[in-house]
């Protein structure tokens, strides 16, 4: 007896050393800095607090002194990215959502076969001796990667550096319906049309038939490939999932209904702010009429736009009174105005608290957005591709910006109207200031929020009394057609049932009128 007792109090003093250190295996895809620059601040401080994080990442912390950090550069994923994502010919060729969804789905397959294929992931794999205690998954179309829970039997939490597609919100249970939630992928924000309430119930139909009978099938193939011929399917997998992490605020994004699982983490790849660079900071500062930030952002090159576009937007620039600071892919600009200064890269979060800014122009990308938000600075979006085109339709909702077509690029006076309307109507300066203050306005930084949560599912080995019920009901059960069948199937029985007795009522009736008319007869 005292034995076991002894064993249990030295278990009871190692158990917060145990959750302190545990190991964790984050999978994280994708090849884009906009993605990656939110999953750095968690991977940091998880590695500070002492646990043990193993990343497969394209874009390295590279940071020497995060000792328990490692890091697998799974960089070459970025040709496999650009080679299928052509975002300005998406916009020529007036992809449709479901094409867009589609094409963009269907190259992420190579990219995850050829990540798992790694001699470092690999090496985690096959290891019998290797484990985690947790494995933190990108939430996108990345189905195959969610293999690594399974494989080590922890638990799986999902991160999004945006919102998530419905599989996502099926997953963990989260009413996720057309009308009120329509999917980040369509560019339909709060209110919703007659037809765009018609083609986001469409797509909703299409796109659980597309990913579970098409893209499901197609990534447990990969996962068998890399795990083994006798690994289960992937729905095993998507059922060991805790929580998920998305940056969607609600009072940007819309209140919306959300299961205890489903954690905001919006504004968490905000920095500290930092000095200028000296001559930028001169620079800024010697634009007394004001500068304007054109950047579409690291997927969409400037320079890979239509000749005719490109134009227009150097023609507008020349006509302006103000300093624009292009994100510009070159060395050089050709016929570039006076007043416009190309850099490669500039220190955005920074630059967008200047005073002297007027206006951001860029690609809708929510990170940036996020970031002109928290800084006060209205937008005027080009929108491209996923979820640039709700967040345009979410500034001009909100009152905080506005939207420039793809077609609309081609003329130079459309596009300076807009940015001298955003630029002197004080209604953008001061309603984006009030939203500011209602989106930070939280008693807990996302990034506490975010390993907290991660830390509470070690502690718990998973969250299955938080799990919804939803999740693990078939769609029969969802839409309530095994109800509204016994309903039907019982008006109609008793329709049958009134139907066939009044008939034999009649025939009774009928039956004794013909005896009566017998007896009167005889009689």
């Amino acid at each position: 007896m005292l034995v076991k007792v002894t064993q249990a109090f030295f278990f009871i003093l190692l158990l917060p050393k145990w959750i302190e250190n545990a190991r964790i295996l984050a999978m994280l895809p994708t090849p884009s800095w906009s993605h990656n620059i939110v999953y750095h601040p968690v991977l940091r401080e998880l590695s500070l607090r002492g646990h043990q994080v193993v990343s497969i990442i394209p874009d390295l912390i590279n940071d020497t002194t995060l000792t328990n950090l490692t890091e697998i550069d799974v960089s070459f994923s970025y040709e496999i990215w650009h080679r299928f994502n052509k975002f300005t010919k998406e916009r020529l060729e007036g992809y449709s959502p479901i094409q867009s969804m589609y094409g963009m789905s269907q190259g992420l397959l190579e990219l995850c076969d050829r990540e798992l294929d790694h001699p470092d992931v690999k090496r985690i794999i096959q290891d019998p001796n290797e484990h985690f205690d947790l494995v933190i998954n990108e939430w996108l179309l990345f189905p195959s990667t969610f293999a690594f829970g399974t494989r080590f039997n922890c638990p799986i939490v999902g991160i999004s550096s945006f919102g998530l597609n419905g599989h996502g919100h099926d997953s963990i249970g989260n009413p996720h319906h057309p009308i009120y939630n329509p999917d980040f992928y369509l560019p339909y924000s709060h209110e919703l049309t007659f037809w765009q309430r018609v083609y986001s119930v469409i797509y909703a139909v299409w796109y659980r038939f597309y990913f579970h009978f098409k893209l499901l099938p197609q990534h447990d193939a990969i996962a068998k490939k890399h795990f083994g011929q006798d690994f289960p399917y992937l729905t095993d997998a998507l059922k060991r999932i805790t929580v998920v992490f998305i940056s969607e605020n609600p009072v940007y994004t819309g209140a919306k209904p959300r299961v205890p699982a489903l954690i905001d983490i919006s504004g968490l790849h905000f920095k500290e702010p930092k000095p200028l660079p000296k001559e930028l900071q001169e620079l800024l500062d010697n634009a007394k009429q004001g500068f304007i930030y054109f950047s579409l952002g690291t997927n969409v090159k400037s320079k890979n736009l239509p000749k005719k576009k490109f134009n227009a937007l150097i023609e507008t620039f020349r006509e302006l009174p103000y300093l624009v600071l292009w994100k510009f892919e070159l060395d050089n600009l050709e016929n570039k105005p006076d007043n416009v200064v190309i850099r490669k890269w500039f220190p955005q979060q920074d630059l967008l608290g200047h005073p002297n800014l007027k206006l951001y122009l860029m690609q809708g990308g929510l990170q940036s957005a996020e970031e002109a938000i928290h800084k006060k600075v209205p937008m005027i979006a080009i929108p491209f591709f996923a979820d640039q085109e709700i967040n345009a339709a979410r500034y001009i909702y909100h009152g905080i910006g506005d939207r420039l077509g793809f077609d609309e690029l081609d003329d130079k006076n459309i596009i300076k109207a807009k940015i001298l309307n955003i630029i002197n109507d004080n209604r953008y300066k001061e309603r984006i200031t009030e939203l500011s203050e209602l989106m930070w306005d939280t008693p807990i930084s996302s990034l506490d929020r975010a390993v907290w949560w991660i830390e509470f599912v070690l502690r718990h080995k998973g969250l299955p009394k938080l799990r919804s019920a939803t999740a693990d009901m078939s769609w029969i059960q969802l839409l309530l057609i095994d109800v509204i069948l016994f309903f039907l199937s019982c008006a109609i029985g008793g329709i049958l049932i009134l139907y066939y007795s009044f008939k034999l009522v009649c025939k009774l009736l009928s039956k004794n009128r013909k005896v009566s008319s017998k007896k009167v007869k005889r009689n």
